[in-house]
């Protein structure tokens, strides 16, 4: 028989004289679950292992499978538990024991349904089921164990050679009871469970190939190989420090205890389809170079019949040896193959020797058992190891992140972080500008940091960087030079061999992407290592996303103070120049010339009298008769011509500085005029004072907007006009108001040709931002009613801004 002491626990290395191991069953059922608080999760998988020894002992009957499932409860701390196996005659699941129900089952009565779908949940949902808040998770809607107060849930299917054999669940009241390592102990309590299930209803028993007698599988040489294996596998997987390792220790025990010349342990790559070896021992040299580095492909080769799942058995004539192309070795009389019971991989073991090895087949058949176990239960532990150390790096890395609230020192951080997480030479970081809508260079190292800052992509462009946050899901190029997605530009400045982009993703948005660069080699990015990264970067844009609030706040509140200041000083220069106004007019009024005297009516009316013949002083001096002077009546409507003129030019001026004045000072719109009409006739006298070109093109535009709109939007023109009038030196202007279809909003758009200005290239914004105070205040007056400001301006090539203000917001 094959069922019987197969845990025997020091059966092949700590034999007494006699051959005969203690029996500890009736200890065993009698005596309390061994203590594992204190215990690691590895120590608890040896207590366990040790139970299952005593278990097998007793004979490994259902009942000593209820003392084991109960040990595993209280192993793991549970308080709810179930154990079911699977009825393949009759298509049901049957309940083994049970632990934590209220009322219990009595023996002989029937599971109630709700309970029994559990392990229909668990087998349709996947091999493995962990749920940290069972009372909100979709799978469990309508069962009974929500009831239960429940929180905590752990499942698995319990297979074996692909066949299942049954299902364990573990249920806690307290939420998110499993840590890590606590899942990878389960994984491996139900690994040796399963088995122990699968015995007792002898469904894995193996038949011996043909040729080989019954009687061999009650040779104790090979009950001894199974306990001896299992026992240095399963209790030192704690100090097995990789997979290899553990493959290399299960191929040097098999080879030893069957005597075998040598064998080897091979895993199939689902990438390269060729099965490649592990690990192994007394392959030749081109054996070996051939497995190693080429793989062997299972067509036409022992492999590919053996990983169908039958064991196989070539056996020589005596004579020749078998092929060793076909084998993959020289010199083999006998090869024994067969598959390891490992879930979702294929893995082979096989062992050859130049003698006849009859036996051989049922000994690797049974050890198979064993050593898949144990890979499967060290990839869970390795898994637990792995995500334990990415748990605690992400947690170092947001205590560091934490600490470094500002935007450039956390980029700054974060990429040399991934440089070292990824192995890569270079990272870098591009943003999202939302206003600008480009991916910019934020971040990189050093060497790169110049270059990547002088880089902006498209969100339409098809290369790496803006493929990646449009689809928002990692890319690689492995082969960076002939990958038209890298694009000619990055290429020339970095010879990239190998790049991954990964996108900076909030719940609704795309913050930036992160792209890793490989310049040594061409690097293979695995997909493990991808994921790695991709959770590490869900950690990083969540820091990225609050720095860049904070660097906002921080700018609207220097925006804010700069616009305050400036609003005074505006405040201020307006007075002077009222000041000014008034003064000037006051001195030309009081300049104005005085009216013409009033003469007296009388004089009209006396003739100038004729001259004294005796009185020679009254003539000239050259002694002629003095000449008739023109009469006063006469000079006196020329005088009064001449000053009234003149008033009149006074007048005139002062009129004309009140108007520009006023003109400066209007920069709100009456609340019975019309937005049009009264930009057309603004416009109209800011083409005569500022001697510009200006073009005005209004579009669908209502007599009246809601919300006080017509009345913002004619403060923001006369702002951004004065500004042109005032900095851009410009000759013309395009001015478009229009009315766009959809939810209702209205565009302004104010162009000019002017000398324009050179701007942030992470920003919407003059790099000069203390040049003035109007563009501030159009920002702000935009966004307060839940508009979008937009500015592009090139130095020599003019500016262009742009608001758009929504009016059903501005109605509310």
């Amino acid at each position: 028989m094959m069922g019987g002491f197969l845990f025997n626990r020091g059966f092949l290395f700590n034999k007494g004289s006699g051959g005969e191991s203690p029996s500890n069953a009736e200890a065993f059922a009698e005596s309390p679950t061994p203590s594992v608080n204190a215990a690691p999760n590895g120590g608890k998988v040896a207590t366990f292992l040790d139970m299952a020894f005593a278990v097998e002992a007793a004979g490994n009957t259902t009942e000593s499978l209820r003392r084991l499932f109960k040990s595993a409860v209280q192993i793991m701390g549970a308080d709810f538990g179930l154990l079911f196996g699977w009825e393949e005659s009759q298509l049901e699941w049957s309940l083994i024991a049970q632990f934590g129900i209220p009322g219990g089952f009595r023996r002989g009565t029937p599971v109630l349904q709700r309970f029994q779908s559990l392990a229909g949940i668990v087998k349709i949902h996947g091999s493995c089921i962990f749920s940290s808040n069972l009372s909100k998770d979709p799978r469990f809607s309508e069962q009974l164990i929500r009831r239960l107060q429940i929180e905590t849930y752990a499942g698995t299917v319990l297979e074996i050679d692909r066949k299942t054999v049954g299902t364990l669940s573990l249920a806690f009241k307290a939420p998110d009871a499993l840590t890590v390592e606590d899942q990878a102990t389960f994984i491996a309590i139900s690994k040796i469970l399963g088995l122990l299930l699968s015995r007792l209803s002898d469904r894995t028993r193996v038949k011996p190939p043909k040729g080989v007698t019954d009687a061999i599988s009650a040779d104790p040489k090979m009950i001894g190989i199974s306990q001896g294996l299992a026992d240095t596998l399963l209790s030192n997987l704690h100090a097995m420090a990789s997979e290899q390792m553990l493959c290399k220790k299960a191929i040097d025990q098999v080879v030893s205890i069957i005597g075998a010349d040598g064998g080897y342990i091979a895993k199939f790559d689902e990438q390269r389809q060729r099965f490649f070896a592990v690990a192994h021992q007394g392959l030749s040299t081109p054996s070996l170079e051939r497995f190693e580095r080429q793989g062997i492909r299972p067509d036409g080769s022992v492999l590919g019949k053996i990983q169908k799942g039958e064991p196989l058995t070539l056996i020589g004539d005596g004579n020749s040896p078998l092929d060793p192309l076909f084998v993959g070795g020289e010199g083999w009389r006998t090869y024994v193959g067969t598959t390891l019971p490992v879930a979702k991989e294929r893995w082979i073991i096989a062992l050859f020797s130049a003698t006849m090895m009859t036996e051989a087949a049922v000994m690797l058949t049974e050890s198979a058992v064993w050593i898949g176990t144990a890979i499967e239960i060290a990839a869970n532990h390795q898994l637990a190891a792995t995500q334990i150390a990415a748990l605690n790096q992400r947690q170092r890395i947001n205590n560091e992140m934490a600490s470094l609230p500002s935007l450039e020192p956390l980029l700054c951080m974060l990429v040399q972080t991934f440089v070292k997480v990824a192995d890569v030479s270079h990272c870098s970081i591009f943003l999202l500008d939302p206003y600008r809508k480009v991916l910019y260079g934020a971040a990189a190292l050093n060497t790169q940091i110049d270059a990547i800052r002088k880089m902006e992509f498209r969100p339409w462009e098809q290369t790496l960087v803006p493929l990646a946050a449009a689809r928002r899901q990692a890319i690689v190029s492995e082969n960076a030079p002939e990958d038209p997605r890298v694009g000619k530009t990055w290429k020339e400045a970095f010879k990239s061999q190998s790049l991954l982009a990964v996108p900076l993703v909030m719940p609704h948005r795309v913050v930036g992407v992160l792209v890793l660069d490989e310049t040594r080699c061409f690097k293979q990015f695995l997909q493990e290592d991808i994921e790695g990264i991709v959770t590490l970067a869900e950690t990083a844009v969540v820091a990225i996303d609050r720095a860049l609030c904070n660097k906002l706040t921080l700018e609207r509140t220097q925006r804010l103070r700069l616009l305050a200041t400036g609003l005074n000083r505006r405040e201020q220069t307006l007075r002077g120049r009222t000041k000014t106004v008034y003064n000037d007019i006051s001195r030309d009024l009081s300049n104005l010339p005085a009216p013409p005297p009033t003469e007296p009516a009388h004089l009209e009316s006396v003739p100038p009298s004729p001259p004294d013949p005796s009185n020679p002083s009254m003539g000239n001096s050259s002694g002629e008769a003095p000449q008739d002077k023109p009469a006063l009546v006469d000079l006196q409507p020329k005088i009064e011509s001449t000053k009234i003129e003149s008033i009149e030019g006074h007048l005139a001026r002062i009129r004309k500085k009140m108007e520009t004045h006023m003109t400066e000072l209007q920069t709100a719109l009456p609340p019975t005029a019309e937005l049009v009409s009264r930009l057309q006739s603004y416009l109209d006298a800011y083409r005569k004072q500022a001697r510009l070109q200006v073009q005005f093109t209004p579009k669908n535009i209502p007599k009246r907007l809601p919300g006080g709109l017509d009345a913002l939007l004619y403060q923001i023109a006369h702002e951004a006009l004065r500004n042109v009038a005032q900095h851009a030196t410009a000759r013309s202007i395009v001015i478009t108001l229009q009315k766009q279809a959809g939810p209702g909003r209205v565009n302004l758009s104010i162009t000019d040709d002017g000398k324009g200005f050179a701007m942030h290239q992470s920003s919407i914004w003059p790099i000069d931002i203390h040049a003035g105070t109007g563009l501030l205040w159009i920002r702000e007056a935009v966004e307060g009613v839940g508009g979008t400001f937009w500015l592009d301006s090139t130095p020599l090539r003019g500016t262009c801004l742009s608001v758009t203000v929504p009016l059903q917001m501005a109605s509310n």
